[in-house]
């Protein structure tokens, strides 16, 4: 599990929550609760998904799976939606439609825009501050009008694609504070506890791990590889050095033992 895209993807949901014309109705990557919510009237919906992602290959010490910062691609689709009732095989069955544009369905599109990225920019909000935590940089940002490929007719949809550059997936036993803030947020949370409990140990993971044992996760090299550069240690860590003798040209030997 990528601790970072799913810190990311429910603090941008939470920050839009109750802050849009569409109320509650903003949804973490699946519509599923929507016939139930509509219940027949038309209303504006959002619904947050990381799509894709990508790691750069920068050539410096960015070659394992760790370490490494994250192009994101956020989807919010922007929609007015409607439950229709419909017939099928005999059988009633209740389905989400979207309506075909109009100037007032258009208007309610941009006020959703607008108040979406003022949600994910506010102030002193706790969600909103975390996603700004993870996010590095906003890059390129396009979207698309909904549109029925068999009629050709314009939806009352926007699909807005946003590039994110995020902070890096954390290395095993090394701390991130965005992260470590976006873990306290959830477990605070009683809808995300749980979540919260369940990453916190995956960080926790390789905690023990000593400097060179980090640095090996984003080095990606083997423990000989390693050896050879003059990262690893030249004994076990395990192993105990009881008794050292050093001896010069001209001088008496001289015996270490213990801590001395």
């Amino acid at each position: 599990m990528s601790i970072v895209r799913q810190l990311l993807q429910i603090a941008a949901v939470q920050a839009m929550r109750g802050r849009t014309v569409a109320k509650e109705a903003i949804f973490d990557s699946r519509i599923g609760p929507l016939p139930d919510i509509l219940k027949g009237e038309e209303k504006p919906i959002l619904v947050v998904s990381i799509e894709e992602s990508e790691q750069p290959e920068d050539g410096g010490n960015d070659a394992g799976f760790f370490g490494r910062s994250i192009r994101f691609t956020m989807l919010v689709q922007a929609a007015v939606a409607s439950a229709v009732s419909v017939d099928i095989d005999g059988e009633e069955t209740v389905t989400v439609g979207i309506g075909e544009t109009d100037a007032g369905y258009e208007a309610t599109l941009n006020v959703l825009e607008r108040q979406w990225r003022m949600a994910l920019s506010k102030p002193a909000d706790a969600w909103a501050e975390l996603f700004r935590d993870l996010v590095m940089r906003v890059g390129v940002i396009r979207d698309a009008r909904g549109i029925n490929p068999k009629s050709g007719h314009r939806h009352a949809s926007r699909f807005t694609e946003v590039v994110l550059t995020t902070v890096p997936e954390p290395v095993p036993g090394e701390e991130s504070q965005a992260v470590e803030r976006g873990i306290t947020l959830l477990e605070g949370h009683p809808d995300y506890a749980e979540l919260g409990a369940l990453l916190r140990s995956l960080l926790s993971a390789g905690a023990a791990a000593t400097d060179w044992q980090k640095l090996r996760h984003q080095l990606f090299g083997s423990e000989q590889t390693l050896l050879a550069v003059g990262i690893a240690p030249l004994v076990s860590e395990e192993d105990t050095l009881t008794t050292a003798i050093l001896e010069r040209t001209g001088l008496s030997g001289v015996t270490v033992t213990g801590d001395a």
